[in-house]
């Protein structure tokens, strides 16, 4: 799915250990790497290992929920009503909501 998305909307999703982010994008003071994923510069980044070795579980799901920033932002600043009824939606989904 997440390379589905990606053909879709063009946006390169980066997976790498912490250490390997932190060399990719040095000089970047306003990237938190204690994330498991981040946007950055119309690009995902998605952490598979943390600099303590720590092994990320589901790196996939760790880019969708990024990708849903990027999708939701856009819905927001095109349609919202839209935005706030997808909103109100997830508030009431006791699944949905614990996800988030």
């Amino acid at each position: 799915m997440v390379g589905k998305l990606q053909d879709l909307y063009g946006i390169n999703v980066y997976y790498a250990t912490e250490d390997d982010l932190r060399e990719m994008l040095p000089n970047t003071s306003d990237i938190d790497f204690n994330a498991m994923g981040f946007i950055y510069n119309g690009n995902i980044y998605v952490k598979t290992k943390g600099s303590d070795g720590t092994t990320v579980d589901n790196p996939d799901k760790i880019a969708l929920h990024e990708f849903m920033h990027l999708i939701l932002g856009s819905v927001k600043s095109t349609n919202r009503s839209l935005y706030e009824n997808l909103l109100g939606t997830i508030a009431s989904n006791d699944r949905l909501s614990s996800a988030f």
